[in-house]
Order: structure tokens, then C-alpha cells, then sequence
């Protein structure tokens, strides 16, 4: 049995892939408190557990409680034998490093780095885990990028930075599609999982192309994230940070274990669709 932890976009996309229980605070098939007793009684005989669980955020108490706190009571009430898959992330590594390896040391420089740098490194005290550091996520499900698919449609897209830096976009059906292969191997260790990415103008160019409808681009200062933490926006300084840096990513080990990255244009098409599908039952 594959159980899941997170009702996040990305645990929800792994049940729709790889099937299995879904454990949540939020919803899903069961409701579990994060508590060591309860993992306990559920996991007994999990053979796999899939942690998806917590959301970018510049919080220090909320990233404790949503990262660190849940991955310290699974890993102390897991079997020994069970297979943990974990979702970290390439914000281990930094911002400023532009080209990274599976082989690179991680240098985490943001509140949100740090924790999941401190969680993965929880997690792979579990002899049998693979933590997956997860590139910039990408789909249907993340509806800060449907916003801006609309803001394009209205005539303007808002770049924060100067929208040249390579962004390691990874779309959140093809990392799915990788753990579900992960449950047919005895592979554990860190590892990179994204993308090849393109620039954020390149990104916009994309689904201006798609719309044919050409915008305006606005650009705007990196430190507005910091405002957004403040008052609240559709992004907050963690995503902006990723959305203004210049990352290239290789991810030799799980392509070499079946990782598949779909082509850019292919993936942004996609959300365009649903995009308009959406907008048309409106």
C-alpha cells in the first residue's frame, strides 16, 4: 500500500498517478493530525509513504510546523523497512548558484531553504529514502500561474527582475509519473528532479504566442516579494526569488532511473487549455 502525506497540489496529483491513500490535515480519504501515534496506527504496513506535504512560505513557525514538525513524527513511527519518498526541493541549493548538479553542496539562503534543507536532512536519516529536489513546480493545480495566463489575456504580465534568468520549471505530472516508477526501485539517496525550464519572458512569449495576444510587460523590483509576505499577494518573496534567479538543474540520477521531462512549450500549452476550458464554464 502507497500512502501519501499532503493534499498539497503535488500529493494530489501523485494519487491521481499513483493511486494510494491520501493522509491530510485538509481533506483527502483519511484525516490525520501529523501526531506520532496516529502515523503509527495508519502506516503499520505501508509499504511506501509519499511526503508532499507543506507550502512555500516565509514564515519561520509555519515552516517549522508545516516541514519539520510532520517529517520527524513520520520518520520515528515509520517501519524500518518501509520506502519513504520525500519531495525537498532545489531551494537546498540557494539562488545564486547557476549551475547545479546532483553532486552539488546545498547552501540554503532563504527561511523556506533552510527548513527544507533541515526536513530532507530528517528524512534521509531513514535509511530507505529518496529525496527528490524538486525543481521550480508547473500546471493546472498552481493557480498563481493561471492568474498570470489571465493577466496576459487582460494585456499586461507583471516579470519581477529582469525575466532573462533560466527558471528549472518542472511539471508536476512528470514528477508524479517518476515516483510512481521510484515504487519499482531499490534506488535512496538525494537526487534532483527538473526540468530544463526557460527564462519567465520566454515563458510569457509562450502563452502570448498561444493567445495571440501581446502584452505589456511590467517589471517590477525583486524586493516587492518582501511587500508581499507583508500585505499578501499572489506571490510571496520565496517564489519571486525563484521566478528572478538563473538556475540550470541536471538531474542525471532520476533521469538515469526514468525521469522524463515534457517539453516547456508542451507543458504551458496544457495549462493554456485548461485555462481556457475554465474560463469558458464561467
Amino acid at each position: 500500500m502507497v500512502y501519501i502525506v499532503g493534499a498539497s497540489r503535488l500529493g494530489k496529483r501523485i494519487k491521481r498517478v499513483v493511486g494510494g491513500t491520501l493522509l491530510s490535515r485538509h481533506g483527502g480519504d483519511i484525516r490525520v493530525n501529523y501526531v506520532r501515534e496516529d502515523f503509527k496506527i495508519v502506516l503499520k504496513k505501508a509499504k511506501t509513504v509519499v511526503f508532499a506535504a507543506g507550502n512555500v512560505s516565509s514564515n519561520a513557525r509555519e515552516l517549522k510546523k508545516e516541514h519539520i514538525e510532520p517529517i520527524e513524527e513520520l520518520v520515528d513511527a515509520i517501519s524500518s523497512s518501509t520506502k519513504l519518498i520525500y519531495a525537498s526541493s532545489i531551494s537546498v541549493y540557494g539562488k545564486k548558484i547557476e549551475n547545479i548538479d546532483d553532486n552539488s553542496a546545498i547552501n540554503p539562503d532563504t527561511p523556506y531553504a533552510r527548513a527544507k534543507a533541515r526536513a530532507e536532512e530528517i528524512a534521509l536519516n531513514h535509511k530507505k529514502t529518496v529525496s527528490m529536489r524538486l525543481g521550480v513546480l508547473y500546471g493546472e493545480e498552481y493557480g498563481q500561474y493561471m492568474k498570470m495566463i489571465s493577466a496576459i489575456s487582460s494585456g499586461y504580465a507583471l516579470i519581477p527582475g529582469n525575466g532573462n534568468g533560466n527558471i528549472p520549471f518542472t511539471h508536476v505530472g512528470d514528477v508524479a509519473s517518476f515516483v510512481k516508477g521510484l515504487l519499482k526501485t531499490d534506488a535512496y539517496g538525494a537526487m534532483n528532479v527538473a526540468g530544463k525550464g526557460c527564462s519567465l519572458l520566454q515563458a510569457i512569449g509562450t502563452v502570448e504566442r498561444l493567445l495571440e495576444k501581446k502584452a505589456y510587460h511590467i517589471h517590477v523590483p525583486v524586493a516587492v516579494g518582501k511587500l508581499c509576505d507583508i500585505v499578501g499577494c499572489m506571490f510571496n518573496s520565496e517564489v519571486v526569488a525563484s521566478l528572478s534567479s538563473n538556475r540550470k538543474v541536471e538531474s542525471k540520477k532520476a533521469e538515469a532511473l526514468g525521469f522524463k521531462d515534457r517539453k516547456i512549450e508542451e507543458g504551458i500549452a496544457e495549462m493554456v487549455s485548461c485555462w481556457k476550458e475554465r474560463r469558458n464554464r464561467v
